[in-house]
């Protein structure tokens, strides 16, 4: 026999507020008394008065989040990056700088100018998170779920990301368009939509002599507002 107390919180608030008003007219009918009614119809106010601070916590935690990642990828990283691309090659740059920097060393030999490395890094795969609103958070990576085991493919100095505002493949390899070159997953990318948005996405594998390898299976995902 299926239980009859629901067990998703809205469902169980909805249940509960019934079940709040419904005692409340037939309890003396079935024995209830006057203090057991009230007990319910306090416990109803009371849970729906934890359910409502629990969405507004939710809805705070939510804008937050959005508020960090615009910051750090509008903000804080295009800054950086420009920063540390001006002083790679100051002066005073040793590797030792760059290495307590954490910033990108060049290699010590060049990177051979065959195109092995780009063909043998095939498809990167991507993993699309849409959980938060007007955005998509893109894994990509030979094991994008799986940040400890996702290091670039030798030569591989990045992903280069492209989307189309359909679902599928679009009609033209021309409809695709460049969204963003990057070296580390995730990459998220902010939408702003104000309606649910259906967009595509694919990426490929980009070296460190901008040779671009073969692209992704395509990933359709709808953003909500």
């Amino acid at each position: 026999m299926a239980d009859y107390v629901p067990q998703g919180i809205d469902e169980f608030l909805l249940w509960l507020n019934t079940f709040g008003t419904e005692i409340g007219i037939h309890g003396a009918a079935v024995g209830a008394t006057p203090a057991e009614i009230a007990e319910f119809q306090t416990a109803a106010g009371r849970f729906a008065a934890e359910v409502t601070s629990t969405h507004s916590a939710k809805n705070a935690y939510r804008a937050s989040i959005a508020v960090r990642d615009d910051d750090r990828h509008d903000t804080i990283e295009p800054s950086l990056r420009k920063f540390v691309q001006r002083i790679q090659h100051a002066p005073g740059m040793t590797d030792e700088i760059r290495r307590d920097l954490g910033i990108t060393v060049p290699d010590d030999k060049p990177t051979p100018q065959g195109d092995t490395d780009i063909k043998e890094a095939g498809q990167p795969l991507m993993a699309i998170d849409i959980s938060m609103p007007k955005r998509a958070t893109i894994k990509f990576g030979k094991n994008p779920n799986n940040a400890h085991q996702n290091a670039l493919p030798t030569g591989i100095r990045g992903v280069r990301i492209w989307y189309w505002l359909g679902s599928g493949e679009p009609p033209e390899e021309s409809d695709w368009l460049f969204l963003d070159d990057d070296n580390r997953s995730p990459y998220t990318h902010v939408t702003m939509n104000s309606t649910p948005m259906t967009i595509t996405y694919r990426a490929a594998y980009v070296d460190r002599h901008n040779r671009v390898g073969a692209p992704s299976e395509p990933i359709t995902v709808t953003i909500n507002p």
